[in-house]
């Protein structure tokens, strides 16, 4: 059975990890090694092997959108490892922005149909 949680719980549970793994996959497919990727991401080197063998993060699959623009993220990360708390919290807004972080909500807890908290 679904459990009630917040909107940021959902965040912090599956939507980061989820733009974690994914800019960690790009990292990877750039021939970054564990140790780069774990430095530039600010996690220890077994949450990215976690990321890498999907045994973490796995639960939510974005669209295109939020694809392309993680891909962008993961370059600018590539490049310069400090901005990488900025870009995923605009990952995260844009996810706010377009409703997706209703949908997420709506898939893993019991919301009412007519719930519009995330957007509020």
């Amino acid at each position: 059975m679904q459990k009630t949680h917040q909107p940021q719980e959902i965040e912090v549970w599956y939507i980061l990890p989820a733009i974690r793994k994914e800019i960690a996959k790009e990292l990877k497919n750039k021939n970054y090694s564990h140790t780069d990727i774990s430095k530039t991401l600010g996690l220890t080197k077994a949450a990215i092997s976690q990321y890498l063998n999907k045994k973490r993060g796995k639960e939510v699959v974005f669209p295109e959108e939020i694809k392309k623009r993680i891909k962008q993220a993961a370059k600018i990360v590539g490049k310069e490892p400090n901005k990488s708390i900025s870009e995923i919290q605009k990952i995260i807004q844009e996810i706010r922005n377009t409703g997706l972080l209703c949908k997420y909500h709506k898939d893993y807890c019991i919301v009412d149909d007519a719930c519009v908290v995330c957007i509020e």
